[in-house]
Parts: C-alpha cells; sequence; structure tokens
C-alpha cells in the first residue's frame, strides 16, 4: 500500500470556541483562532509540499514518489466553510467528516454548506451520526448504523456516492472497519499518527497527525513535511493515550470528565 501523509484539524474559529462544532474545553483544544490557522497554512506552504488534495485527486503510487499530503477536518463544524475558502485559496482542497446527527445545528454545517463544499472540489465523508466517544466498544449493531445511516444521509444530499470516514475520539478497531466496509466506505481514516496504509475489511486505513490548538507553525509543519522529531513526539504522546484509555478506561474517563466538565 502507497504512504499517505494525513493532517488532521477541527474548528477554526474567530472569538469563541464554542461557535463552530461541539461546545466545551475538550474539543476547544482542537480548535485554533483564525490567525493561527492562517500561521499554520504559511508555514506548511513555506516547505514546498506537494498541495494537499481531495481523496479522487490522489496520485498514482508511482508519481514523482512523493508521499501525497491530505487535509481533513472532522466534526463538521460551520466553520468548515472558512477553512475551505483559506485552502481554496493556495490552490488546496481538504476531506471534510462530517457527524450528520448535528447537520443544521446553529453551530455545525448546514446541507447547503455541504452542498457548496463538494462542489468546490472537497471530498465529503462521514464522521459517523452521533460521534460516540469509545466507537470500538458499541455493539456491532450500533457501529453499522453509526456507518450505514450517516452514509445514508450523506448521499442523499450530495446525489452521489460516499465511500470515506472518518473513526471519532481515535477509537478504532477492526470491527469498526469491518462495519464501515459494509457499508461501502472506502477509506477510513483514524487518530494513529501514521503515513502507512494498509487493508482491513474492505477499507484502506489511514492514519492522521493530530494539531491542537497552540501548537507552533513549525511544529505543524514538520508534520506536514514528515518530519522525523516531530513524527516521534506523536507517536510517544498516541501511544500512551492509547495505553491509559485501554488499560484504564473507566479512570480515564473519569478524569477527562471532570477536567473538561463533560456530561
Amino acid at each position: 500500500m502507497m504512504k499517505i501523509r494525513s493532517i488532521l484539524y477541527h474548528d477554526v474559529v474567530e472569538q469563541s470556541f464554542d461557535e463552530s462544532g461541539f461546545p466545551g474545553l475538550a474539543a476547544a483544544r482542537y480548535k485554533l483562532w483564525r490567525a493561527e490557522f492562517d500561521a499554520h497554512l504559511d508555514a506548511i506552504a513555506s516547505r514546498g509540499l506537494a498541495a494537499p488534495v481531495a481523496l479522487h485527486a490522489l496520485p498514482q503510487p508511482a508519481q514523482n514518489g512523493a508521499t501525497p499530503l491530505l487535509f481533513t477536518v472532522d466534526d463538521g463544524g460551520v466553520s468548515a466553510l472558512h477553512i475551505a475558502g483559506r485552502l481554496a485559496s493556495r490552490g488546496w482542497r481538504g476531506v471534510f467528516f462530517i457527524t450528520t446527527d448535528h447537520i443544521g445545528e446553529p453551530t455545525f454545517v448546514s446541507r447547503a454548506d455541504i452542498v457548496r463544499l463538494h462542489a468546490d472540489g472537497h471530498t465529503i465523508g462521514s464522521h459517523t451520526c452521533s460521534h460516540p466517544f469509545r466507537m470500538s466498544e458499541l455493539p456491532p449493531a450500533r457501529i453499522h448504523a453509526e456507518w450505514a445511516q450517516s452514509i445514508a444521509k450523506l448521499q442523499d444530499i450530495l446525489g452521489e456516492r460516499v465511500d470515506s470516514a472518518s473513526v471519532p475520539a481515535g477509537f478504532y478497531a477492526p470491527p469498526v472497519a469491518e462495519a464501515a466496509g459494509k457499508t461501502g466506505i472506502r477509506w477510513l481514516f483514524t487518530s494513529e499518527p501514521t503515513s502507512a496504509t494498509h487493508e482491513h475489511g474492505g477499507c484502506v486505513i489511514l492514519g492522521r497527525y493530530s494539531v491542537y490548538r497552540g501548537m507552533s507553525p513549525r511544529y505543524a509543519a514538520d508534520l506536514a513535511s514528515g518530519r522525523a522529531l516531530a513524527i516521534a513526539g506523536q507517536t510517544a504522546l498516541w501511544k500512551s493515550k492509547k495505553a491509559a484509555k485501554t488499560f484504564a478506561g473507566p479512570v480515564w474517563d473519569q478524569a477527562r470528565r471532570r477536567i473538561f466538565n463533560l456530561k
């Protein structure tokens, strides 16, 4: 399988962290101010990388020998339109994953917004219906429903096949991919920091490098360009968080809810 380097952003806000996407401190950690986001784009552009593309525009593995770059955006917050505009101003395209139960709510994209993003050349994919926190631990029927219903809704909006998705909160497991494959999803994005891809359950599984508020533009550009030190740092952090989630699940959840004041 070819290598694909994918960067993961969420919302970009102007005045308040709650103006786009999910509310609360947990979500706010991944929301960038507009000036901060623009600085990230400037830094990434300065590395002379191939332009981020939509999924349908991925080059063939042998083309140029370079690792393609994908710019992905989770949740489907209303700031997706601003993000898309900033990408398009540079000739870039993004991959936008939509939480379909929230379409049309004040801080999320509308049906018309989704049509516009697609018409402008960006990829639209599923981020499930309800954004479950521990998707990998749901009953198989519920996992299947999260994918099937969200894909059906997006296809109804766009009038064509939707075959990409991303897993909420990093809770990926093989059954998640197997259920996704049965609903026609071909490209499934996780939160594992890797550019390696593999197939499972009929899906191409792709990792992503996560960007959060306060990350320096230089570090974001290092992730986008595959600098070894930046990649190693993200990998170490991801492994430690995965271990905490796996071996201290209830304690991890309680601490997370207490710190971020989650219900």
